[in-house]
C-alpha cells in the first residue's frame, strides 16, 4: 500500500499603503453627488489606485469618477466616487474566471 503525502501551505499577506507626503484633501461641493464631498488631487488618487495620473484623467473623462476645481487651481477627484469605483473594480475582479 502506497502512502500519499499532502502538504498544505497557508499564506497570510498584509498590505499597508504608505503615502510619502500628506495628501491634499479639501471638502468641496461635488455636483454629481449633489453634496459636499472630500476631494483629493489626481496624483494622490493615482497613488491610492497604484496607477498613473493619466488613468485618473481618463476615468474622469469617461465619467467613472467625479471632479471639482480645487482652490489652488488643480483638479480634485471626489473621494466617494473613487470608493464606488474601487467597489466596481473589485466586483469585476471577483466575477472574472481568471481569479
Amino acid at each position: 500500500m502506497t502512502k500519499k503525502i499532502r502538504t498544505v501551505v497557508n499564506l497570510e499577506i498584509k498590505e499597508t499603503l504608505m503615502l510619502k507626503q500628506r495628501p491634499v484633501m479639501v471638502w468641496k461641493w461635488c455636483a454629481a453627488c449633489r453634496a459636499v464631498r472630500l476631494m483629493i488631487t489626481t496624483e494622490d488618487a493615482a497613488s491610492l489606485f497604484r496607477t498613473a495620473p493619466q488613468a485618473m484623467d481618463e476615468w474622469l473623462k469617461a465619467g467613472r469618477a467625479h471632479s471639482a476645481d480645487l482652490p489652488d487651481g488643480s483638479v480634485g477627484i471626489c473621494f466617494f466616487s473613487l470608493l464606488d469605483l474601487a467597489e466596481d473594480l473589485n466586483q469585476v475582479e471577483r466575477e472574472s474566471p481568471y481569479c
